[in-house]
């Protein structure tokens, strides 16, 4: 049974245990802690970020994209019309594209540091960084309105593309939901392929 190094609020962990359930693969769960800065896992990952694939055997698979990628290369044929990615190679640019700008740029600029702020510190020493929350940075909301344009088709891309409107394209649908559920908690649903539902609430359920 392959084995997944992940942090449960992590974005980028989450979306690797939903992309794995929709695909039916079940894996060993382990929690690291990054702040601590184990010497073992930045052998594995010397960026220190979850998540971390461990396949059966001594093959490491680092970082959620070249997770989700290598799922797709070794699982994806055998799902059929279940794959998570899109066949015609612009479409697959194109769920790449968008599921980077939500896996990267909003984690940086809005669900990392709220997250950081509201639930890490937390369990960190005063040494690692530790303490109470920056009530400035703790807020999502401020800096998510600097990403709004994107949600509403007026700058990044129209929603009524075929990954943004619930046709194709698990993997956008996946760390879109992922990335904002901590952060717009009341959004009613984001929407897989084949019509697959991927809530808030079952997001969190995935994460515990």
């Amino acid at each position: 049974m392959p084995r997944l190094i992940h942090a449960p609020f992590c974005p980028h962990s989450r979306f690797i245990r939903l992309v794995m359930a929709e695909m039916g693969m079940e894996a060993e769960l382990t929690t690291e802690q990054i702040w601590e800065r184990r010497t073992e896992f930045l052998a594995m990952n010397p960026a220190g970020t979850t998540p971390v694939l461990i396949e059966e055997g001594t093959l490491v698979v680092p970082e959620a994209d070249i997770i989700a990628e290598y799922l797709d290369e070794t699982r994806g044929l055998a799902l059929g019309e279940r794959r998570l990615l899109p066949d015609p190679p612009a479409e697959r640019v194109e769920v790449r594209r968008l599921t980077h700008w939500f896996n990267h740029k909003f984690h940086a600029e809005v669900s990392g540091p709220l997250t950081l702020e509201k639930i890490s510190k937390r369990f960190m020493r005063n040494e690692e960084g530790g303490g109470p929350p920056d009530t400035v940075c703790s807020d999502g909301t401020a800096c998510a309105q600097l990403d709004m344009p994107c949600f509403d088709g007026t700058a990044c891309t129209p929603l009524d593309t075929p990954c943004f409107n619930g046709t194709d394209g698990v993997f956008l649908d996946a760390s879109r939901c992922l990335c904002t559920d901590s952060v717009f908690p009341d959004a009613s649903s984001c929407l897989g392929t084949h019509g697959v539902s991927f809530d808030a609430s079952r997001c969190l359920d995935t994460a515990r």
